[in-house]
């Protein structure tokens, strides 16, 4: 069979993973905004996927949703842009599913989630096997987003719950070090995060996996205090190093189930190497 691909959501992830699979396979992509592409087979849908009608749906044989909410609404109301944004997609697609004319074409239907639906904050463990109990309201938004799509598409269903995107552009955590010996940090608050262009290559393994898993964490496995990934960022860039407040364990720790070998940036020393080496190029001297 033809693959025929979907894509709902052309940010940092989404468009990459377009662009990536058009070297292939027939793609069609849905945004609320303009798009251009170095791809001309890549065809655009301008318009709001909680729109889409079943005949826009027809052979496609893959859909993915990789979408964030609008971030004038979040900054508003962060709990009502989640609510129309991830819930009002899924479920618009989840009553689309119950058309036969396309739906026995589709093979595999995957959604993009977080590891923020696990509420656990103590530094526990978190793997494939851990239920998923949330538990702030965003989280249950999230969660109830992968329920309707798994209840609608049964095993066609694949949820990846990414935990910390990070870019190239990344500089939230480089402005916290540069503070941080004045603010202080955590002892043991853990994080966990995963590079922007290692998740487009995990998601382009799954969606050409013809037995792919229903849940997929996708970090790098590397857990992290964040008093750990500070010093770090303060001894690369000549900050003073950050003091340490003293805390019992926060956060989680997750245990990845893709393969972590195939990633180019396995740990956070990699990805913010990667970011420090772009920042300098980009402004023609180290960052400050």
């Amino acid at each position: 069979m033809t693959k025929k691909f979907l894509i709902i959501g052309q940010g940092r992830i989404g468009k990459p993973l377009s662009l990536k699979l058009a070297d292939t396979y027939a793609v069609h992509t849905v945004a609320r905004s303009h798009h251009q592409y170095d791809n001309p087979t890549i065809c655009l849908h301008q318009k709001d996927a909680a729109a889409l009608q079943a005949d826009e749906l027809m052979g496609v044989t893959h859909l993915v949703i990789i979408i964030a909410p609008n971030k004038a609404r979040a900054t508003a109301n962060h709990r009502q842009a989640y609510q129309e944004s991830y819930w009002r997609i899924c479920r618009h697609l989840a009553d689309l599913a119950a058309d036969s004319r396309w739906q026995y074409r589709l093979k595999q239907m995957l959604f993009v989630s977080s590891t923020a639906v696990y509420g656990e904050n103590a530094g526990e463990t978190i793997n494939e096997n851990t239920p998923a109990v949330p538990t702030t309201p965003i989280a249950q938004i999230l969660l109830d987003s992968e329920k309707v799509l798994q209840q609608a598409f049964g095993k066609k269903a694949v949820i990846v719950r990414a935990a910390g995107i990070y870019h190239h552009a990344s500089t939230r955590l480089i402005d916290q070090a540069r503070q941080a010996y004045q603010h202080g940090v955590p002892s043991h608050h853990y994080t966990n995060r995963i590079f922007a262009d290692d998740l487009v290559n995990v998601l382009y393994q799954i969606v050409l996996t013809d037995q792919p898993k229903p849940i997929y964490l996708a970090c790098d496995g590397v857990s992290v205090s964040s008093f750990e990934l500070l010093a770090f960022l303060a001894t690369r860039l000549g900050f003073l190093p950050p003091v340490c407040m003293i805390s019992p364990p926060t956060g989680k720790k997750i245990v990845p189930n893709i393969d972590t070998g195939l990633l180019q940036f396995a740990n956070y020393q990699a990805g913010y190497d990667e970011i420090i080496k772009n920042l300098t190029v980009q402004h023609n001297k180290k960052v400050p």
